[in-house]
């Protein structure tokens, strides 16, 4: 492939570059990318984003690596890039976190990062920080640690890791997004793992379909039952709340709590604000 191949030619000489920017930043660059036609400039991106086209730039090399963009001095999305790009752009989970998992999936150096995560049993972020900056073979200025925390997010949202007791561990479930709300729950990342569906303009035989369509998930239950201990009932109920919310219209939630020598509660700890 041809991150494979930039990897064999420019791996041992320069390193990998690193993103120049936070994820945040570096989603709006790629979506930014997406939304371009033909080839663009940093300034190009720039003025869409409102992201100085320095830190564009910065992070230009290490979308080239991960098979994002490529070209010259003015580059444009890859078909990959476009897909990623697109869904960040309109908020769609699915295509978003499938993104993610290909580009981890066919870069090494971002597998290797996870293997020494394996290795050692879980590292903490300002370890697993580090030692990215490290193996990429970049300076450790605060340029390499931004970047190196945008990479722990991508792999966060590639499913390749997870936090697990406050330490960052390697992950081989795979991410189902159709029951990412209750991802989101174990891992307290709901608000990032779910997204609504954007509402288009239609006609008025779609709202009647729609309106059918509607009526006969509404017929849907689900029964979910959550065991924890005592420990983990903060903020719960606020979540619980946010799940209900998603499926709001579409199907009936019954949820049961069980904590650790109670009886079964309610939906939701009633003194969870």
């Amino acid at each position: 492939m041809m991150v494979a191949a930039w990897l064999g030619d420019n791996m041992a000489e320069d390193g990998f570059p690193l993103p120049g920017s936070s994820f945040k930043e570096l989603c709006k660059i790629i979506a930014a990318y997406s939304e371009t036609t033909g080839s663009s400039s940093p300034a190009d991106v720039s003025k869409l984003i409102g992201i100085h086209e320095t830190q564009v730039s910065r992070s230009n090399k290490f979308l080239l690596a991960i098979g994002v963009i490529d070209g010259g001095q003015k580059k444009k999305c890859t078909p990959l890039g476009a897909k990623i790009g697109r869904a960040i752009h309109f908020g769609e989970a699915g295509p978003t976190i499938e993104g993610w998992r290909e580009i981890y999936h066919s870069t090494d150096f971002l597998q290797k990062i996870v293997s020494s995560i394996r290795i050692r049993k879980g590292m903490d972020e300002s370890a697993l920080i580090s030692h990215i900056a490290f193996t990429s073979g970049n300076p450790k200025n605060a340029s390499a640690m931004a970047g190196a925390g945008a990479v722990i997010e991508i792999l966060k949202e590639a499913g390749a890791i997870e936090e697990n007791g406050g330490t960052l561990v390697a992950s081989d479930r795979p991410i189902d997004v159709t029951q990412s709300a209750i991802v989101g729950l174990a891992n307290t990342h709901t608000e990032k793992e779910v997204s609504q569906p954007k509402r288009e303009l239609v006609t008025a035989s779609e709202e009647n379909s729609q309106e059918c369509s509607q009526k006969s998930f509404s017929s849907l239950r689900i029964n979910l039952t959550i065991s924890c201990t005592t420990e983990q009932l903060e903020g719960l109920g606020y979540k619980l709340r946010k799940l209900q919310q998603e499926f709001e219209g579409a199907a009936d939630i019954d949820i049961k709590l069980k904590t650790e020598g109670a009886e079964d509660a309610g939906a939701e700890p009633a003194s969870d604000s």
